[in-house]
């Protein structure tokens, strides 16, 4: 792999907890980055040390860029991270890698520069770069997957927070007497908009035991059909939602939210709720919020993090 200054290939990585997604892109002058090809492998267990990562995904590296000049890579991870160290601080899903500086580490095996960040602020930066928020400076992101992740984009630049722990919009507090949540606090949007929050409301409500994910699409299907509990399910995560965005709009006045993750696609039947608990806080004062769903799909991750040397500029 070569360093060529006017290239303009980049490598984004997604490392999750069971596979590790890579997208090679191109742009073509002042075009968004178009992806070109994309690798899918399994996390071995044999991966799993800071050390055998390093060497699988420089073999990926190498065999998906073949002879294309590549000029930046990116990684997502999921955790705290400080961002310009390239180090991850804390990784609840992958704590093998806490402490360890994957960036400096990568860069090294590859000799090219290396950028690393959360894995939602690369989704958000990649909606934000090229997909749903492209030529909007002022944005917010929410991942609704498992629970809900945040990325926030201001003047064209991702916010990270002082310590790299900014964004956790999933534990904004929507009900103060809400359930307890993982992160210490209470009645987090987590807990409502989230895959584990909706199959605890089903558990709640009796419309499942235990619960799997293939539940979640049921729920919305049996609700667009008119089935009372699941409706009103559905109603709660989206009233969740629009009083999180409530404060979300409260302190960052953004004109834009994109929603990604699987239960993005819901946003039709959520959007009656989420409006109907924007409504109080919409006045002449403050501009109309628009939300969308994320366009780049299972992409973003991987073209927001193949772009992080983009994000302080």
């Amino acid at each position: 792999m070569t360093v060529d200054a006017s290239a303009e290939h980049l490598i984004g990585i997604d490392v999750g907890g069971t596979r590790l997604k890579l997208a090679l892109l191109a742009r073509t002058g002042g075009e968004a980055a178009k992806v070109l090809d994309r690798r899918i492998l399994d996390l071995r267990p044999a991966d799993r040390t800071p050390t055998a990562l390093v060497s699988r995904l420089r073999r990926a590296l190498l065999d998906l860029a073949s002879d294309t000049h590549v000029s930046a890579v990116g990684v997502g991870v999921p955790g705290v991270l400080d961002a310009a160290a390239g180090r991850i601080c804390d990784s609840p899903n992958l704590p093998w890698l806490n402490d360890f500086s994957l960036g400096p580490a990568l860069a090294r095996a590859i000799e090219v520069p290396v950028h690393i960040d959360n894995d939602v602020n690369c989704i958000a930066w990649g909606e934000a770069a090229a997909g749903a928020g492209h030529g909007q400076p002022d944005q917010l992101c929410l991942a609704l997957g498992t629970g809900v992740g945040g990325g926030i984009v201001l003047g064209g630049r991702l916010h990270r927070g002082s310590r790299g722990r900014g964004a956790e919009l999933g534990h904004i507090c929507v009900d103060p007497a809400g359930p307890p949540c993982g992160c210490g606090g209470c009645g987090c949007l987590e807990q409502y908009a989230s895959q584990t929050g909706l199959l605890r409301l089903m558990r709640i409500y009796g419309l499942v035991d235990e619960g799997r994910p293939d539940d979640i699409i049921r729920l919305f299907s049996e609700a667009a059909s008119g089935h009372p509990v699941a409706a009103d399910i559905v109603r709660i995560a989206g009233t969740a939602l629009g009083r999180a965005l409530q404060s979300l709009q409260s302190v960052f006045d953004v004109p834009l939210v994109i929603l990604a993750g699987g239960i993005a696609g819901a946003l039709d039947q959520l959007r009656p709720a989420i409006e109907q608990a924007l409504r109080p806080a919409s006045g002449g004062h403050r501009q109309p919020l628009r939300i969308e769903v994320g366009t780049l799909g299972t992409d973003a991750g991987c073209i927001g993090a193949a772009m992080l040397h983009e994000s302080t500029k």
